[in-house]
């Protein structure tokens, strides 16, 4: 298993089904950080084919050079490994992160599955977009998805994309 930044989803939802994971960041003073690089790197110090699941939460928007980032994540993925991948559709800046890391994106469920067809060749993608305009709304003004009901948020509205969400599996 390979998370990107923080092993997080790693711990809820693995549990001991993961025997082993690593964390890549680019910085190495984040903790719970075991391998240290730039996912757009060619020469990223990782093993071929070693990872049978790449989480990738959130990521893609604060790299700039994204086809270079998923080719290697394909890399990286065992035939038959997964990438889980969740991305912004309609969201604000973290100034946070743009001031360490640059912030360059925003995605479409369109977009996220030509970027996978084209950098992960032949895996077969399922993607979600999830949102409506309150959601959206509900998002940019600071009101927290708990003060909503459940069934405004279950909602999906094409025109507003907030949250995508992907899995992606090479082929065998």
């Amino acid at each position: 298993m390979l998370e990107i930044g923080t092993d997080m989803y790693t711990r809820k939802f693995g549990g001991d089904r993961v025997v082993a994971s690593e964390v890549l960041h680019v910085a190495e003073w984040k903790p719970g950080v075991t391998a240290v690089g730039d996912l757009t790197d060619a020469s990223l110090q990782l093993e071929d084919a070693q990872y049978d699941c790449i989480i990738l939460t959130q990521v893609l928007h604060f790299i700039f050079d994204v086809p270079a980032a998923l080719r290697n994540v394909n890399r990286l993925l065992r035939p038959g490994g997964s990438l889980l991948l969740t991305e912004a559709g309609i969201t604000a800046t973290s100034r946070y992160d743009s001031e360490r890391w640059g912030d360059f994106w925003r995605f479409t469920s369109q977009s996220i599955e030509r970027l996978l067809a084209r950098e992960l060749p032949g895996a077969r993608c399922e993607v979600r977009a999830d949102g409506n305009v309150l959601a959206a709304a509900a998002f940019l003004y600071g009101i927290a998805a708990s003060e909503l009901e459940e069934s405004e948020l279950d909602h999906r509205d094409p025109d507003y994309e907030v949250v995508l969400s992907a899995v992606a599996t090479k082929p065998a």
